[in-house]
């Protein structure tokens, strides 16, 4: 869906200007104080850095290119740097998604575009130079972008991440990208979350009869989705290694120890919005209603899948979709058991 970003997008964190050296004893003193916490590294929480354009001025700055892309992406400069401006304005549920999907992964520290939601309809991420798209890597290189990607599969499927291992041919070697030192960046997340691939809403109601190229496309608060993403990838490979039970068990853990984090970066991305005249009090509860479910939905997922590791190991046996079966009905015994387990999230 998003493939504006071929050529990358900037994270890189302009330095602060040093600040004047001033005459007085005590000035300076306070002068090495307050550089003193301007130097302490940001967390990889912390998605909003200091030098953002502002909310008047990300409209504007000095048009680059066009870039390819349903999101009528362009590559911008302004004294804060270069970033690319995504603009959909019919449909504003994409850049809340695509923006709140790239701060769920810093949290996790994954590599994504540091984005910053402006309105309904606009997003600015800050462009990233020298990226090198995945179709042109040979097989060594590639061999270390699937390990790098299988790290992060688990949470891929639990943000229901459609962008990078989309169900057709072609979609996810524009949104995957590798910079100079060979590490791996998720470049485009507009798929994510309960926004499907054109930029629509997911169906909130998950099928196990249905084939999986529907079921994916689903936002349920079960998350089945780590199922169907093992099904696509078994029987249509993609850029991933295929997990084992031992590798899943490991990442839900990982994800468990971060879920405080997680939920707290969407009780907190209303704190990222440019409150400016652009926003609509309207708008501002459609938002924050929608947050809302988004991040119940995210907790429903993430604690069905800490039980399963309690309760029922076995459901993460990857034998249970060795049947190419799986890909037009989820096995019997992974739709009930998971529904058993989490029947009440």
């Amino acid at each position: 869906m998003y493939a504006a970003e071929k050529a990358g997008m900037a994270t890189q964190i302009r330095q602060k200007q040093e600040a004047p050296t001033f005459i007085r004893q005590h000035q300076q003193a306070i002068m090495r104080r307050e550089q003193h916490v301007e130097s302490v590294p940001i967390a990889a929480s912390a998605v909003v850095t200091p030098r953002w354009p502002s909310h008047e001025k990300a409209y504007g700055g000095i048009r680059l290119q066009h870039l390819a892309g349903t999101t009528c992406p362009q590559k911008v400069s302004f004294p804060e740097g270069t970033f690319v401006r995504k603009t959909v304005p019919w449909k504003p549920v994409p850049m809340m998604a695509e923006t709140l999907a790239n701060h769920l992964y810093q949290v996790a520290g994954v590599r994504v575009p540091d984005c910053k939601l402006y309105s309904a309809d606009m997003m600015l991420c800050r462009w990233l130079a020298g990226l090198q798209q995945v179709s042109e890597l040979d097989a060594l290189k590639m061999s270390s972008v699937r390990a790098q990607l299988t790290k992060n599969f688990v949470l891929d499927a639990i943000i229901a991440n459609y962008d990078v291992r989309a169900f057709k041919y072609g979609v996810g070697e524009s949104q995957i990208a590798t910079d100079a030192g060979g590490d791996v960046v998720r470049i485009d997340n507009g798929g994510s979350l309960d926004t499907d691939w054109s930029g629509g809403r997911k169906s909130s109601n998950y099928k196990c009869a249905e084939n999986v190229s529907q079921r994916r496309l689903t936002w349920s608060r079960l998350p089945y989705s780590l199922w169907d993403w093992q099904i696509v990838e078994k029987f249509s490979p993609g850029f991933y290694n295929n997990p084992t039970a031992h590798d899943m068990t490991q990442q839900i853990q990982d994800i468990l120890s971060q879920r405080n984090s997680l939920l707290s970066r969407i009780e907190g991305f209303q704190d990222s919005v440019s409150n400016g005249h652009k926003l609509s009090h309207v708008y501002i509860k459609t938002f924050n209603d929608h947050l809302d479910e988004l991040k119940s939905t995210l907790q429903a997922r993430i604690d069905c899948l800490g039980r399963i590791v309690e309760k029922r190991p076995d459901l993460l046996d990857v034998a249970l979709i060795s049947s190419r079966d799986s890909m037009d009905v989820l096995p019997a015994v992974i739709c009930d058991g998971v529904r058993q387990v989490c029947h009440d999230l």
